[in-house]
């Protein structure tokens, strides 16, 4: 506790602010030097982020929200589970050949 006072006190006397403002500034100073760098803009338009709010408001919302959640991860199981068990196109070889390896003996020798 005395080395951390002592190393406060010290930034106090050479910056004259505290060490948590100076922290902060810092911080601040940095991600506004990046955005700067990288020409970011603000939205100038009142509606700029309206499209994005009503988004949010839906997929966040108490009701809707969770069983939108669920309709996704559905959707996503389905797309890739699913499409591949019925196309009956997909060379398969690779499956095959693991389904015959003998991984009760395999699991036995690891062991």
């Amino acid at each position: 506790m005395l080395h951390r006072d002592d190393a406060a006190e010290r930034v106090k006397e050479e910056i004259n602010e505290d060490s948590e403002t100076a922290i902060m500034d810092s911080k601040y100073g940095f991600a506004h030097g990046a955005l700067k760098e990288a020409k970011y803009r603000t939205g100038n338009n009142a509606d700029t982020y309206e499209w994005t709010h009503n988004l949010d408001a839906v997929l966040t919302n108490k009701y809707v929200g969770f069983p939108i959640f669920l309709l996704v991860l559905v959707v996503m199981f389905a797309a890739t589970f699913l499409y591949w068990c019925l196309s009956p196109r997909l060379d398969r070889s690779w499956y095959r050949m693991v389904a015959k390896f003998n991984w009760s003996a395999y699991a036995r020798r690891t062991c």
